[in-house]
């Protein structure tokens, strides 16, 4: 030590002399191996996420009896119920439930981790089961400090654990390090909470199904030092409730309904007196409100077509707050609407959303807005990282300013950021997407999807989009509202007049690094392709307009590349090679997963 050193003068201390290099910069294994959690997890599915900053929570002094009872039974530790199964009907106040939950148990410490399920939000990823166990293991990591290691370790000898089934990832990543930990613990602790919210929103069925079954039997394993409980939210969809009904998980999974037991109207009258009155004293036409406003009997029309939905109010609260229009005025417009009584059991929201899109000043625009922006809840598959303010306005041929503008009428149901469109409520695709209850507000209307795909063969032919553009709607957007299209005018076809399919496959592959090598993207170009095949032997059979003769050779070039790339085993029968669309055919089956 210190052997070429000269004139060193040190007072006490303690050495160690210490052979060989040492890196101080050596990255801890509980850091590696959480850094492989990383490109997993959805951090917008966590009740913090910045994209959630405003998302609904319990009103002050509402829902008192339901949150007492949750964390009553979280409190118990004699209780062998380890999950709950929260449900109840859209708009009935699950998710702000949950959240305040979330927002209560973290204050406590008791919070490890929690999954917002969301098929609106911007990040398809949130709809997505891949991504759960990930999402919920990264904060368990971050909130119970003793078993980052752990976790990190079980990532660092096996790193294709998430190519694993659902079971094997929960008792890998959760279950067996709280096992471990707990041995090591010798005072027990009062359960901590797993939230699992808006399980229907979840795009895989199947899935929703094997989430609870493998959750509610992991939870039911933690039973030790550590205790844990889960708390599901979702709507009674009919395969979920299955689940939850399976005799093999009742010992161990309690239901709470929200329904009429727990009398939702005192609390809607406490949530809209109070936020009407913040309107009436915040309004900037406050100074001709009269301090009565609204009247008792006003508060109680309300209540009354709330029927028990918090997202009723909470839009007619919206809507009346806007500075666009006088309080009183859109009050009484509210209460003198009439709903469809053959439309049950949401006919007041869906007067209520009927009224402000019959209000706006294009309801077709604004449509054919809202029906890009649902892609992702039809088919998911838009890329979260693309600017869908621009990419809408080059796809209608509007600027950015443009498309928010229009949808400057809908402000009470719909957020507009610098990028993106966000739906306020689940409700909204489900009006939007049912024709009975939507009528002429049917976003996926026969018309409405044939002007967008007309759209997307205009823009790609003028090279209106940028290459990575390009590739998101050829391997998406076409193949989207070509499945979406039940009868294609010959609007349709003349649109293929001008279109260079040969040049757009070579961009799309340019950017996508080829088209056939997602499941998604190879299901998309599938219904591209079909599509193309039933128009073109309709419009011999029918005599209308043919698609180009042009466009059917480009396309047999590409066919005929991509037979050649498919499998060496995968034999082309010889009576196919004349046939181009008996070989898209075979090319469609050979590169979708159905």
């Amino acid at each position: 030590m210190f052997s070429r050193g000269s004139n060193l003068l040190i007072n006490g201390g303690v050495f160690h002399h210490i052979e060989g290099n040492l890196n101080v910069g050596a990255q801890p294994i509980a850091d590696k191996g959480i850094e492989l959690l990383i490109s997993k997890v959805v951090a917008g599915a966590f009740h913090t996420a910045d994209e959630n900053y405003d998302a609904p929570k319990c009103h002050p002094n509402t829902r008192v009896a339901i949150l007492d009872e949750i964390m009553a039974w979280l409190d118990d530790t004699n209780d062998t119920h380890r999950a709950m199964w929260m449900r109840g009907a859209a708009g009935a106040g699950k998710s702000a439930i949950a959240r305040t939950i979330a927002q209560m148990c973290d204050e406590q410490g008791r919070l490890s981790a929690s999954f917002f399920f969301s098929r609106t939000a911007s990040d398809v990823r949130r709809s997505d089961e891949r991504y759960l166990v990930a999402t919920l293991a990264y904060q368990m990591a971050e909130n119970i400090p003793e078993i980052r290691q752990r976790i990190s370790t079980a990532l660092l000898s096996n790193r294709f654990i998430f190519d694993l089934g659902l079971d094997a990832q929960i008792y890998k990543l959760i279950v067996t390090p709280l096992a471990q930990l707990s041995e090591s613990c010798s005072i027990s602790i009062l359960p901590k909470l797993i939230i699992i919210d808006g399980l229907d929103e979840c795009h895989n069925k199947d899935a929703q199904n094997a989430i609870v079954n493998a959750f509610v039997a992991a939870i039911a394993r933690i039973n030790h030092n550590l205790p844990h409980k889960l708390l599901i939210a979702s709507r009674p969809e009919q395969n979920i409730q299955s689940a939850c009904g399976d005799r093999d998980l009742s010992p161990f999974l309690r239901q709470l309904p929200l329904d009429d037991s727990w009398k939702p109207d005192n609390d809607i009258r406490r949530f809209l007196v109070d936020n009407l009155a913040k309107i009436r004293d915040t309004h900037p036409l406050r100074n001709i409100i009269p301090l009565d406003w609204p009247p008792p009997c006003d508060i109680d029309k309300l209540v009354k077509k709330s029927s028990g939905q918090f997202i009723y109010a909470a839009t007619v609260s919206k809507y009346i707050k806007s500075p666009r229009q006088h309080p009183l005025e859109s009050l009484r417009t509210i209460i003198e609407l009439v709903k469809d009584p053959k439309n049950r059991p949401y006919a007041e929201l869906d007067a209520l959303y009927t009224y402000i899109f019959a209000s706006t000043e294009d309801s077709d625009l604004v449509l054919q807005i809202l029906r890009i922006h649902l892609m992702p809840v039809v088919t998911p598959i838009v890329d979260s990282r693309i600017d869908e303010i621009d990419f809408i306005g080059r796809l209608l041929d509007l600027g950015a300013g443009k498309v928010k503008l229009a949808l400057t009428d809908i402000s009470s149901i719909v957020e507009i950021t610098s990028s993106q469109i966000k739906f306020l409520h689940a409700s909204l695709p489900d009006f939007l997407l049912d024709e009975t209850r939507a009528g002429r507000f049917y976003a996926n209307s026969n018309s409405i999807c044939v002007h967008l795909f007309c759209r997307c063969l205009l823009c790609i032919s003028e090279y209106k989009f940028p290459g990575g553009h390009s590739y998101v709607i050829f391997n998406n957007v076409f193949g989207h509202f070509a499945e979406s299209i039940r009868e294609a005018p010959s609007e349709i076809h003349a649109a293929f007049s001008d279109f260079d399919i040969k040049a757009s496959l070579k961009v799309a592959s340019k950017f996508g690094g080829g088209l056939i090598k997602s499941n998604v993207k190879r299901r998309n170009m599938a219904s591209f392709l079909r599509f193309i095949l039933r128009e073109h032997r309709k419009s011999s059979s029918f005599r209308t307009p043919p698609i180009p003769l042009k466009v059917i050779g480009q396309l047999q070039e590409w066919i005929s590349d991509q037979l050649q790339k498919l499998p060496l085993d995968m034999a082309i029968p010889n009576y196919l090679e004349s046939d181009p669309f008996a070989k898209s055919s075979l090319l469609c089956f050979a590169t979708s997963n159905y």
